[in-house]
């Protein structure tokens, strides 16, 4: 199936610097164009998916701030034998904010930032009860230079593996048991060539989690377990009186801490929602150094209208506390949410509000963005022979 889209439409932006509402910044309206193009393949043992979403935006008033915003995903998998699989999956976003990639650990610039995940693994089932699975990811992490204030974020890449086993001990129960470990590099920034060393990170964490079906539409998730940080990170000073960021050298002693999961998620006839907690241990790809990481997450779908209409809605909230006290603390929030109908099978008119809010814990470390409109959405599917 080979799907293209369109949207276009009239939007405005009541922070387009991103900064502080004490400095006045400006606001403007946005023309924002989004094409986008899906394939999906489904044979008898091999699944393929991949996409791409691109986003540019016209500013009426600021047009040095035009840009474009790029997402491409991909995911593949292969099923050997009847109970062993292969799968691959890589994500590329780039966008013109770093609130845009709602990154953990990563404050709020107008600069340049970029993620790419890729990755891959195997799943196996070893009887009728008990499934394992294995996974590897690579992820790199970069950001552009502001010029104007000349504040840089750090970057780097980081290297992750996890195994996890499931039994399910009943129809309405499983439990998992997982291990991960995250190794990687902070504080590539090429823009500061003096700074040679590069501080590493160590994240292992083990812990066990139950996922319980209580009705037929609600299932809920718990667990908890235990994970240890050591290595040695660089750190990026914001010092008002240098002409730019400096990286100072930061020792990292080791740290065992907590981590837990919970979740609820209900799936109705045509509704969907979801409720997950997390609490986990995350490196900072920002000002290097490693947070204790806490995350709501809360995502609804619901249609209405003979399913010729819908409202979509999504939360996150990241408070991001450093184990480095040199460090600040992050309080993110992302708003989203749209509503839509459908006027022809091919043609959708949408409104949609986005919102992302900081407070960095310091005098004028907060900031906040609205973005607001209305746009026409159209729709090919094709299916390909």
């Amino acid at each position: 199936m080979f799907t293209t889209s369109i949207a276009a439409g009239a939007g405005y932006d009541d922070n387009v610097l991103l900064a502080n509402r004490a400095n006045n910044p400006p606001s403007d309206y946005t023309s924002p164009v989004t094409p986008s193009a899906a394939l999906d393949f489904n044979g008898k043992r091999t699944h393929f998916s991949t996409g791409y979403t691109g986003s540019l935006t016209f500013y009426r008033t600021v047009d040095e701030l035009t840009s474009f915003e790029h997402l491409l995903r991909a995911t593949f998998s292969h099923r050997l034998t009847p109970r062993f699989s292969i799968v691959a999956e890589e994500n590329f976003a780039k966008a013109p904010t770093t609130d845009a990639l709602e990154l953990a650990g990563v404050p709020f610039y107008r600069v340049g930032s970029r993620t790419n995940t890729v990755g891959g693994g195997v799943d196996a089932a070893l009887n009728k009860y008990t499934t394992m699975s294995a996974r590897y990811s690579l992820r790199i992490v970069a950001f552009d230079v502001d010029e104007r204030t000349q504040r840089a974020l750090l970057g780097g890449h980081s290297h992750e593996g996890n195994v996890s086993l499931a039994r399910a001990l009943s129809t309405r129960l499983t439990v998992t048991g997982r291990y991960s470990y995250l190794q990687g590099t902070a504080g590539e920034a090429t823009y500061v060539p003096e700074a040679l060393d590069r501080g590493s990170f160590d994240i292992q964490s083990g812990g066990v989690e139950a996922a319980y079906r209580l009705t037929e539409s609600v299932n809920v998730t718990g667990g908890f377990g235990v994970a240890r940080m050591s290595g040695t990170e660089p750190l990026v000073r914001q010092d008002l009186q240098l002409p730019a960021s400096v990286i100072t050298d930061s020792p990292f002693d080791p740290e065992v801490g907590p981590t837990f999961l919970a979740g609820v998620a209900w799936h109705g006839e045509h509704h969907l929602a979801s409720l997950v907690y997390q609490r986990s241990f995350i490196p900072s790809f920002g000002f290097g150094g490693t947070f204790q990481n806490e995350e709501w997450v809360a995502a609804l779908h619901v249609p209405f209208a003979r399913n010729r209409a819908y409202a979509d809605a999504s939360a996150s909230w990241f408070n991001n506390e450093p184990l480095i006290q040199t460090q600040p603390t992050l309080r993110s929030m992302w708003l989203s949410g749209k509503a839509g109908y459908r006027v022809t099978r091919w043609l959708n008119v949408e409104g949609y509000y986005d919102r992302s809010q900081q407070d960095a814990q310091v005098a004028g470390g907060i900031l906040d963005r609205n973005q607001l409109g209305i746009r026409m959405v159209a729709t090919r599917p094709m299916r390909l022979r």
